[in-house]
């Protein structure tokens, strides 16, 4: 099943007794998004003009 919030709410809805099994690579599409979410905020932290984190270290 798609991870989409509408479908989720459909099944539950029309379907409840189903069990509901979220397919792995929308599972690690979330994750991809969370962890480059994180990784652009870490960068953004940083001076990108200097050559080292630590020339950039508070």
């Amino acid at each position: 099943m798609d991870m989409w919030e509408t479908d989720l709410d459909v099944a539950k809805r029309f379907f409840r007794n189903a069990k509901i099994a979220i397919d792995s690579f929308h599972v690690m599409r979330n994750i991809n998004n969370a962890m480059n979410s994180i990784r652009i905020g870490v960068m953004q932290k940083y001076n990108l003009k200097t050559d080292s984190i630590e020339d950039n270290h508070p």
